[in-house]
């Protein structure tokens, strides 16, 4: 039966099913490993586990090297890019290029989101948007939030909606916080996913599907 991809944990994916049930499935041999977002077929076979036979296609695949320099997939079947940055921890624009050349070259949407506004006042949010013009001019969306004063959060999640997107950005700008905005019932999902898993409370160094 088809299935999703939620997250990989070494040798284990979380495969959602079409009724929202959750399972832990290894992976047949000769597969290719899966990533969060993967459409793939499975087997049930004891009860909440399973095994994948079958990798789909991808539409959409997010790479980064890893430590030995290989290129490694962390996501699939994104449309989506979001790329968060503030100026706590202040950031490069390098970065932000890095970030929308990699979305166009996997053929996602790339937005621009610069959280923690409510620490602008109106002169430094001035120059940051003149600064961040050329992005504007050259057609990509850009948003300003906050998880204190909830400024632009509606605009955000407007954006979000009928996509499959990825918040990417360094550590520290507030990708999980928006994220704990957006989906209130974020810890009782989290809950959910850790009983399934048994590794107790994951962490964000694995990519997961909300």
């Amino acid at each position: 039966q088809p299935g999703l991809v939620l997250a990989h944990y070494g040798q284990v994916s979380l495969v959602e099913d079409d009724q929202g049930g959750i399972f832990r499935c290894a992976t047949r041999r000769k597969l290719p490993r899966t990533v969060c977002g993967d459409r793939v077929l499975w087997l049930p076979g004891n009860p909440r586990e399973g095994t994948i036979t079958e990798i789909l296609e991808r539409k959409t695949t997010l790479v980064r090297p890893d430590h030995n320099d290989r290129v490694r997939p962390v996501a699939a079947n994104l449309d989506q890019i979001v790329v968060v940055i503030a100026t706590r921890p202040s950031f490069e624009y390098g970065m932000l290029d890095r970030y929308l050349v990699a979305a166009e070259l996997m053929g996602a949407r790339p937005v621009i989101v610069v959280n923690k506004s409510d620490t602008l006042d109106d002169e430094s949010r001035h120059k940051l948007e003149q600064r961040l013009g050329v992005y504007r001019d050259i057609g990509y969306t850009q948003l300003f939030t906050s998880t204190l004063s909830t400024d632009g959060l509606t605009a955000l999640h407007s954006q979000l909606k009928a996509h499959t997107s990825i918040l990417v950005g360094q550590s520290g700008v507030g990708k999980s916080s928006l994220v704990q905005a957006l989906l209130p019932d974020l810890d009782i999902r989290i809950g959910a996913l850790s009983q399934v898993t048994g590794l107790g409370r994951h962490t964000t160094t694995v990519a997961m599907l909300y």
